[in-house]
């Protein structure tokens, strides 16, 4: 028998009469019997401890002798010719009533060439081990199983009491009493023992906890910080980080989903709500190395919301128990608190714990409760105690703008300086050195670097606190603009290195409603901005945005509804004022339209984004920090006035910065609970809703920055034909350009697919799109 998770029930064998398996009153308890381990078999017994049978003996074998195969391990309960009418009972287990139990095992029953000796089973709970008053509860058809096959089967004792299964061998045309070979393999027995309800704090038992040092090799250094979202963390063959054990019906995984952004980074330990029975999900920390008599305290992020109400109207909700103990087992593990309370959003529970003996010791995170009890999530663990100094952990990105023909390119405008994001923690003092930049070296905290050219350049820290030093670095491929750089220059704040990019299907919206998306109007917000970090120096001329709209539909036309589509909408570019914040009074340019020919006038069908651009009628010229903003007409449906009708909505590309900071300014127009924004001000997302923490759009803005006024006797800027480009199946052929020149061709996400020399080439392998074809200063968009 291996004990799989037992939720602090204390399961033994009796030792006389018929066995019973015994537990801590009102707990969950899982068995799994996989008829490999060699103590479950004492004095070499055909069946484990606890088990019994009526008739010829099953009995513990290898299942390659009686022609059949192993379903797990070495060893299955079977023989090459059991009889019908036999019967073969689990263990004796004591179970609450009310309380779900199941059954689940595999089966291989093969039976004979002739269907008289196919095989059947009939399965019964009894309250003893025979088939006086026992209760059938399923069955499984006779045929001939030639492969091994599962069945399940969940019963609900009406009264509390000891239970057991009873498998009895059939055939209902009587005319054969040999069913032929039999393999029976991985039994799972889950339940409730009877007794105690569940929940409660100090009814849980506790023991006297013992550190095991064969445990020490594993134990983990303190202070310990754990955001399931750092990837040298995970060892590539498990869902959880090292160190960490996840047990149960269903297990706990790292991950992360739509509707919860993470507490922090990007992941964090997520178990799905259970559709059949009691929870078991357990989730085991690391082993740490813990001294006696010193206050050691754990903090945690905790997310739980339920998922379904009772006939009573009361939630489905489960119980966390948080509990310390000495093995990745519950049965060494005492209970330090409970938590059984709805949440709306990440709630932080912070604990303490004084070990009585030195040595390892782990912390778990233990589900109890009802069946569709709704997921459950944790985040940003932490394990410290007072003197104690963390490693420290150097990391840095950079806050930049990214070509949009090659987001590996970092561009910077010449005089620009590259503004570093310090994401350091626990350093006391930092060292920064930066070959061929001014200044060369810094002691600042997050230094600003300038580059005299374009090319190649390695940032490197060296991060310092009272327990050491260490290193990190980034190499950044700068791109410089200046006034005589030709060509348009599409950019954006995408860095597909650090940053994610959610698309249709993944954009975030604000809880109150699954449509209220943070880059579209919502009950919050009806004007929005993207944040650039232009040259103070370089005037620019701003020609486009782009952007991908990744979710739209409007409100359905009748005589009593009028036609969102033709709703006001305008596109504005702000300038700053001295702080850099958004400055309405200093509008550099605007385009005033409507919604519907802005942004599209249908509804967005596929599973891609479309691609929009708005052309400035005139280039807009800009220097310094300025604001684009899209602004909603107010009376766009948020709150449906006709729910057969539902309400509109629409969305862009959002992307996730690596460094953590926001470029989506937002003008409240309400404000959600907790939040500090105010009504009326522009602020960043996050500052409205953390949950939107380093969230922006996928906005790309296109400029040019040559000042024409330095061309020779008034020749245009390209000197050149306006480029021209087209698909033809696969061929691509530009025009416009002299024979030989270089042509490059890019994807929507900036990567480039295909190089040939002016006028034509096959490019193969092309999906059906939108691309840009750049031939050398000029840019221009076709379509496959």
């Amino acid at each position: 028998m291996k004990k799989i998770f037992t939720f602090a029930c204390l399961l033994a064998l009796g030792l006389s009469g018929s066995p019973t398996v015994a537990a801590a009153e009102g707990e969950v308890f899982d068995i799994e019997y996989n008829f490999d381990v060699d103590a479950d078999f004492p004095d070499g017994a055909n069946l484990p401890a606890g088990w019994a049978q009526d008739g010829t003996p099953l009995k513990r074998t290898s299942g390659v002798p009686l022609g059949l195969s192993n379903h797990s391990g070495d060893y299955i309960l079977g023989a090459a010719s059991a009889k019908f009418d036999e019967v073969i009972y689990t263990p004796l287990i004591k179970v609450a009533a009310g309380k779900p139990c199941s059954l689940e095992f595999q089966y291989f029953l093969p039976g004979g060439t002739n269907f008289v000796y196919a095989t059947g089973m009939e399965i019964y709970t009894s309250a003893s081990q025979s088939m006086t008053g026992a209760v059938k509860v399923g069955a499984i058809k006779q045929d001939n199983y030639k492969d091994w096959t599962k069945f399940t089967v969940t019963v609900t004792p009406e009264a509390d009491g000891d239970m057991c299964f009873a498998l009895k061998f059939v055939n209902d045309y009587g005319m054969t009493t040999n069913c032929g070979a039999v393999g029976l393999d991985s039994f799972f027995i889950s339940g409730t023992c009877y007794g105690s309800t569940q929940g409660g704090g100090d009814d849980d038992p506790v023991i006297e906890l013992y550190p095991n040092e064969d445990n020490a090799g594993e134990c983990i250094e303190l202070p310990y910080f754990e955001t399931f979202s750092d990837q040298t963390h995970f060892t590539g063959d498990s869902y959880v980080p090292r160190g960490w054990r996840s047990t149960g019906s269903v297990t706990w995984v790292t991950a992360s989903v739509d509707a919860l952004p993470a507490k922090a980074g990007q992941y964090y330990l997520i178990t799905n709500h259970n559709t059949e029975g009691e929870r078991d999900d357990k989730a085991y920390t690391p082993f740490f190395n813990l001294d006696a008599g010193t206050e050691y305290t754990v903090s945690y992020y905790v997310y739980m919301q339920g998922n379904d109400y009772n006939e009573d109207g009361i939630l489905y909700l489960p119980t966390m128990r948080f509990t310390v103990g000495t093995e990745h087992d519950s049965e060494f593990h005492n209970t330090i608190s409970k938590f059984s309370d709805r949440t709306d959003g990440w709630v932080k529970q912070e604990h303490k714990f004084t070990p009585e003996a030195s040595g390892p010791y782990c912390f778990s995170f233990a589900l109890t409760g009802p069946v569709n009890s709704g997921y459950v999530a944790i985040d940003d663990v932490q394990v410290s105690a007072p003197d104690l100094i963390a490693r420290v952990e150097p990391a840095f990105a950079a806050k930049a703008l990214y070509s949009l023909f090659d987001n590996s390119k970092t561009v910077l405008f010449e005089g620009q300086p590259l503004k570093i994001v310090n994401q350091t923690r626990f350093a006391t003092s930092y060292e920064w050195s930066v070959d061929g930049a001014e200044p060369a070296t810094s002691t600042e905290a997050e230094p600003e670097f300038t580059f005299p050219a374009s090319g190649t350049y390695t940032v490197t820290l060296k991060a310092t606190n009272p327990r050491g030093t260490r290193t990190t670095q980034h190499t950044y491929n700068v791109q410089l603009v200046g006034k005589d750089t030709k060509g348009d220059q599409p950019l954006s704040l995408y860095n597909s290195a650090t940053d994610r990019l959610y698309e249709r299907g993944e954009t975030p919206a604000f809880s109150i409603d699954p449509y209220d998306f943070i880059t579209g109007y919502n009950h919050y917000y009806f004007e929005l901005a993207q944040r650039f970090d232009l040259s103070d120096e370089i005037p620019v001329k701003l020609k486009q945005l782009s952007f991908y709209v990744t979710d739209r539909r409007y409100r359905g036309t009748t005589e009593f509804y009028d036609d969102q589509r033709v709703k006001p909408f305008s596109l504005a570019v702000y300038g700053s004022d001295a702080n850099g914040n958004l400055d309405e009074s200093n509008e550099l340019g605007r385009i005033d339209t409507t919604i519907g020919e802005a942004l599209g006038s249908s509804g967005l069908g596929g599973n891609a984004p479309a691609n929009h651009d708005i052309v400035f009628d005139t280039p807009i010229e800009a220097t310094g920090t300025i604001y684009v903003a899209m602004i909603f007409d107010r009376s766009m449906e948020v709150v449906p006035q006709d729910s057969q009708l539902g309400r509109s909505y629409i969305a862009t590309s959002v992307v996730r910065h690596g460094h953590g900071q926001s470029s989506l300014y937002v003008k409240p127009v309400d404000t959600p609970e907790g939040s500090k924004a105010e009504i009326g001000k522009w602020t960043t997302v996050d500052a409205l809703d953390s949950a939107f923490a380093g969230m922006s759009p996928y906005w790309m803005l296109w400029l040019n920055a040559y000042d024409e006024t330095n061309a020779i006797e008034g020749v245009a800027a390209d000197n050149a034909a306006a480029l021209t480009a087209s698909f033809r199946g696969d061929i691509l052929t530009v025009g416009g350009v002299a024979e030989g020149t270089a042509v490059d061709v890019y994807n929507i996400a900036g990567a480039r697919v295909a190089s040939f020399a002016a006028p034509s080439a096959a490019i193969a392998g092309l999906p059906a799109g939108i691309y840009l074809v750049k031939a050398g200063t000029q840019t221009v968009k076709t379509v496959k």
